[in-house]
């Protein structure tokens, strides 16, 4: 028999964020963000959220770095850690912490104790979230310093919600509420109307072509 509860809608403020589908269904329970965001448990949501509102990139890494250190309880912290708190700071560009990322994947996969490759996989994320020039579209699909911060849960279970407080303080919810609501401007407002150009504004636009710049042109060509 088929229930009879209706399916949730998508909340408003995350219906055109590129954020998990998991996310998504559970925000769609909640009657608002405010709501939602004071009672998120999940501290790689929090940052997923700030992420889609295009919250300062160099913001979210270095949330991210403080809950690889909170988890790791400030010790064994790779140099992909390093680097990418590094990067928060302007010390080191992109290209500097990436390497050290692809190093710490490496290493990753040759770790034999699961907890040392997670520290290292976490590490990794962050690294590569250290990334200023992606389009905003792009760095929230892959969302780096979430999946970090996701990674850093798996480390120390019992700390979530201690991480998850972190990031509230560290991220305010009134600037992550406003980036999503334009984000959904953005996306459901219609493009402005054709308007066809006036007889003759074209040709007055246009340079005139005379005979010497045609030769010009053609002597350009090779062959």
């Amino acid at each position: 028999m088929a229930s009879s509860d209706p399916i949730p809608r998508p909340a408003p403020w995350l219906a055109h964020a590129p954020v998990p589908e998991d996310l998504r269904a559970w925000a769609a329970t909640h009657e608002s963000f405010a709501q939602a965001w004071a009672g998120c448990g999940r501290p790689d949501w929090l940052v997923a959220m700030g992420i889609a509102a295009g919250v300062d990139r160099a913001l979210v890494v270095a949330v991210a770095c403080d809950c690889i250190e909170r988890a790791c309880a400030g010790q064994g912290l790779p140099e992909a850690w390093a680097m990418a708190k590094r990067w928060t700071r302007g010390e080191v560009d992109g290209r500097e912490a990436w390497a050290a990322g692809f190093r710490a994947s490496a290493a990753a996969r040759a770790a034999r104790s699961p907890r040392e490759r997670s520290v290292l996989r976490a590490a990794a994320a962050a690294a590569f979230a250290c990334d200023p020039e992606a389009d905003d579209g792009y760095y929230a699909e892959r969302a780096h310093a979430a999946e970090a911060v996701r990674l850093a849960t798996l480390l120390s279970p019992t700390r979530r919600c201690e991480l998850a407080a972190h990031v509230r303080r560290r991220i305010e919810g009134g600037r992550v509420l406003g980036g999503l609501e334009a984000l959904a401007r953005r996306a459901t407002t219609p493009p402005a109307p054709f308007e066809p150009a006036e007889p003759g504004d074209l040709e007055r636009a246009a340079p005139a072509v005379t005979a010497r710049t045609l030769l010009r042109l053609r002597a350009r060509r090779p062959g």
